[in-house]
């Protein structure tokens, strides 16, 4: 019944949106991926794409009707995309040049002359172009690379708008969403309705929202779909048009974004009476060098390895990780892979209170497994083993928090609980159920042929996981994503089972 109103939940907030956000979002992050796999959003874009863009691109959009399907070329949309990313100014520039909002039609797609597409639609655009412009070739050589506007000038601003600076900004945006959730349709659509809630706050101070990125996903695809659309949604939901700016980037504690971030997680909770950070979906850091790379993996957190914002075609993003390497043995001195061996053995126990002389390592859990107490490598089973014993006791804990949570709280004597308390007690249901997909997933790793075999979603859902949790490769690694850090990204497995010998995960840490 809980589930069945769950559902119910997601479809009443989804008809807010005048568009299927969970679809066109993942439609987006597959644009996205086909850019970065040509370079595109790795360079700073050129003198000439920007060119072509002001003075090509928007005249010929603006020249036909608005219902006429349109696909640019790579290094167009990818500005495009970017200008469209503050609304307010994008609005002013547009509506100033041509008397009307330009929208995309269709959104999150692009075309490149290694795809030799023929697509009526791809070459119809090719046909308009090549009439309006020919002596302008509509796919520049190396997608438009070369020299930039430089920072300051006025040859990178639109009506005091800096588009250059917006795409060095948004280079990285794919690295925040490229965690395996969000693939996961529960987490998207959570999404949606954190989105919607996050669209009726409104600060105190004149400070913009911050979102997380769950949230910032669905803002960035509400507004790249139709912009006229979103200013409408906007009205109807908050009473009023609301901007995006991604020029706010200064994490220092203290600088503005940090501000307006702390006080966006006090009204959160003062509105909601929830937390505001959600596991997956807050900033992962900067991006590792490999991701700088255009042979980067976004499969490898949890995407396919197809540029879906295409016309036609497939291609390869780079070389796969996720060939099948054989288990490490633990007890074998010489096993190791990359560098690292298969057991370390641990340091002896501190005898000093509060100190931790096993403290967690990158690519190791510490427990009790073949070779005894110590840390085993993600290449070895004993290390899901050790995993899955802490997981399922974390799981244990959790539904016991939500099955004893009414007498806890005297509800059972016939009190009303408040809207806060039923949201606190559906939370345990939650992290239960998250703990649940964790020791799935770990299990079924463990039963697997080696530490990076692909893994049927079948089994996964065997052990208990919900059908859409997936397997994954960390980019430049041979190490699954999901179980580096217990099913989720890194960081997350890590603090949810606990990978070094001082923690108070279930099962123990030796």
């Amino acid at each position: 019944m809980k589930f069945d109103k769950a559902v119910t939940g997601i479809q009443e907030v989804s008809s807010v949106f005048s568009c299927d956000l969970v679809s066109e979002a993942k439609k987006h992050v597959s644009f996205l991926k086909g850019l970065h796999a040509r370079g595109i959003t790795l360079s700073t874009p050129s003198h000439k794409s920007l060119e072509r863009y002001v003075a090509c691109w928007l005249p010929l959009v603006a020249s036909l009707d608005e219902n006429v399907k349109l696909i640019p070329p790579a290094d167009v949309a990818w500005l495009w995309h970017c200008h469209r990313l503050a609304p307010i100014d994008y609005e002013r520039y547009v509506q100033g040049r041509f008397g009307k909002l330009l929208d995309p039609y269709p959104s999150f797609v692009f075309q490149d002359k290694e795809d030799a597409t023929t697509d009526e639609d791809a070459i119809r655009t090719r046909d308009v172009w090549a009439t309006l412009y020919p002596t302008t070739p509509f796919f520049l050589p190396n997608d438009g690379r070369g020299s930039s506007p430089p920072e300051g000038s006025s040859g990178r601003l639109l009506k005091g708008f800096d588009i250059i600076g917006s795409a060095e900004r948004q280079a990285t945006f794919l690295w925040q969403v490229s965690d395996p959730h969000f693939q996961d349709q529960h987490f998207l659509e959570e999404g949606v309705k954190r989105y919607h809630q996050f669209l009726k706050l409104r600060n105190k101070d004149g400070l913009p929202l911050v979102p997380t990125y769950q949230i910032d996903l669905m803002w960035h695809t509400h507004m790249l779909v139709s912009l006229q659309k979103y200013h409408d949604d906007c009205i109807a939901i908050r009473g009023e048009k609301f901007h995006h700016d991604d020029s706010l980037n200064d994490r220092t504690p203290g600088a503005k974004l940090d501000v307006a971030f702390r006080q966006t997680v006090e009204l959160w909770k003062d509105s909601y009476g929830q937390e505001y950070h959600v596991p997956h979906g807050m900033y992962r850091g900067e991006p590792p060098s490999a991701f700088y790379n255009c042979q980067w993996n976004p499969a490898a957190n949890g995407g396919d390895n197809n540029g879906a914002g295409l016309v036609a075609g497939s291609f390869s993003s780079g070389k796969s990780n996720s060939s099948n390497l054989p288990w490490l043995d633990p007890k074998d001195q010489n096993a190791s892979r990359d560098g690292k061996v298969a057991f370390i053995p641990p340091n002896p126990k501190s005898r000093q209170r509060g100190v931790n002389n096993n403290e967690k390592r990158d690519g190791y859990v510490f427990g009790k497994g073949a070779a005894g107490v110590g840390f085993y490598s993600l290449d070895t089973r004993d290390a899901y083993k050790i995993l899955y014993k802490r997981l399922k006791h974390k799981e244990k804990e959790c539904m016991g928090a939500y099955t004893s949570y009414e007498c806890h709280h005297c509800l059972c004597l016939g009190c009303k609980p408040t809207q806060a308390q039923l949201l606190e007690k559906e939370s345990f249901l939650e992290e239960a159920r998250k703990f649940r997909d964790m020791t799935a997933f770990v299990k079924a790793r463990y039963d697997s042929d080696g530490p990076t075999a692909a893994i049927p979603p079948e089994l996964i859902r065997k052990y208990g996981g919900r059908e859409n949790m997936q397997s994954a490769v960390s980019p430049g690694t041979a190490t699954p994503a999901y179980c580096y850090a217990g099913c989720y990204d890194i960081g997350d497995v890590c603090y949810a089972g606990g990978c070094g010998g001082g923690c108070s995960a279930g099962g123990g840490c030796g």
